[in-house]
């Protein structure tokens, strides 16, 4: 087997097996290595760690695997971000990023091991918006090892994961909401899909309701919180997503009615319970008075869309048919943009802009009455045509 010695320091490359290449070099009495299935990438290897020696980089700082590493930043991100996002990065890390690239040490990551990398979790199934999500989240760390000195630059920042495609909206025709809520009146949770229909909140929001937060002199709710499902630690109140999702609500005095008919309803339900009941002030509970489990109210939901022979939607499409219709209704973009807690009016009429069908149809007519052509008085004989003016009044 054939070894090819390189000058000025830059390492040599020897072939160990037909699909097997070992690259090594030496800086400072230490010597690095790197295993291969092609010369190609030895060389590309060799090449990136001369760039970093060149530049004064400690090559030895990186030799950390990418797992210990991911590790490590997990548990300092554990004192800046909310309970729910480190619960995201922690999943992500381990299932979608450990498992295919953890061993390999973080300074000889590259771009290609992370398209590589967003390649073989497509092939898996998963969809572009995680991978991308996992994209944001490795740029993120990888970014803070270079702050670290851990590595030179970031082969993140020019991997190129999947291009994202939004998923489609549903959104229920009216006709349609008034089957859903004559099928949901045989529902335990009736009250939380009139809440979702008739102000878009969000389901975490809805769920995160306290008794405390509906002001019913005035008829609103105080949306001030979301809850949250923990893997194997149970359930955990944050803020909203947004500074802008800490909001006031209208709620009609039909929901007011059925929050009023509810909490009688819970009453009895608390009594049953007995010294089981855990109590946390919370509008929609379990039959102990915990958060209600997500996926019990998924599987209901679903039961209701069929009863009501309406085809499979995702929960979240409830906050999409609210926002859709009550700008449809005419509702002021900035209203609804307060309603459903976005930063900003451009982010409802982005979203929803395109299936407001009932005001374009209105902005559609304005336009024809403001360039409708004065009408033209044709005559039969060779006279030029007449155009009917209105009458000069300058001298009445």
């Amino acid at each position: 087997m054939a070894m090819k010695r390189r000058s000025n320091h830059e390492g040599s490359i020897l072939q160990r097996g037909p699909h097997s290449w070992r690259a090594q070099i030496s800086i400072n009495d230490l010597r690095i290595s790197f295993s291969g299935k092609t010369k190609k990438e030895c060389q590309e290897w060799l090449h990136q760690r001369n760039v970093e020696i060149d530049s004064g980089y400690n090559l030895s700082k990186g030799r950390v695997s990418v797992e210990v590493y991911l590790h490590q930043w997990i548990e300092i991100k554990a004192r800046k971000v909310k309970q729910n996002t480190l619960t995201q990065y922690t999943d992500l890390i381990n299932l979608k990023i450990i498992p295919y690239i953890g061993k390999k040490l973080i300074r000889d990551l590259s771009r290609q091991d992370i398209d590589s990398l967003y390649s073989l979790l497509e092939k898996k199934g998963v969809g572009s918006p995680t991978i991308r999500y996992t994209h944001r989240v490795l740029h993120c760390a990888l970014e803070d090892a270079v702050k670290s000195d851990l590595l030179l630059r970031n082969p993140a920042k020019y991997a190129t994961p999947p291009r994202y495609i939004p998923p489609e909206m549903e959104i229920l025709e009216e006709f349609e909401i008034s089957r859903f809520l004559e099928a949901a009146r045989l529902s335990r949770y009736e009250v939380i899909y009139h809440l979702a229909l008739t102000t878009g909140m969000r389901q975490g929001e809805i769920l995160g309701l306290k008794w405390s937060d509906i002001r019913w002199q005035t008829a609103s709710l105080n949306i001030k919180r979301q809850v949250i499902k923990n893997n194997g630690e149970g359930f955990t109140f944050t803020s909203p997503k947004t500074r802008s999702g800490i909001r006031v609500i209208p709620v009609s005095e039909t929901c007011l009615q059925m929050l009023r008919l509810h909490h009688e309803q819970q009453n009895l339900v608390k009594a049953f319970a007995g010294d089981k009941w855990q109590e946390q002030n919370l509008v929609f509970t379990s039959t102990i008075g915990t958060p209600i489990d997500r996926s019990n109210l998924r599987k209901e939901f679903q039961t209701v869309l069929k009863n009501s022979n309406l085809p499979p939607i995702r929960f979240h499409d409830l906050r999409h048919t609210a926002a859709t219709h009550m700008l449809n209704r005419g509702t002021p973009p900035i209203v609804v943009c307060n309603i459903l807690g976005h930063s900003k009016p451009s982010v409802t009429l982005d979203t929803y802009g395109h299936s407001i069908t009932s005001m374009q149809d209105k902005a559609a007519r304005i336009m024809d009455d403001l360039i409708t052509l004065p009408q033209i008085e044709v005559k039969t004989s060779s006279e030029e045509p007449v155009i009917n003016k209105p009458p000069d009044t300058r001298n009445i």
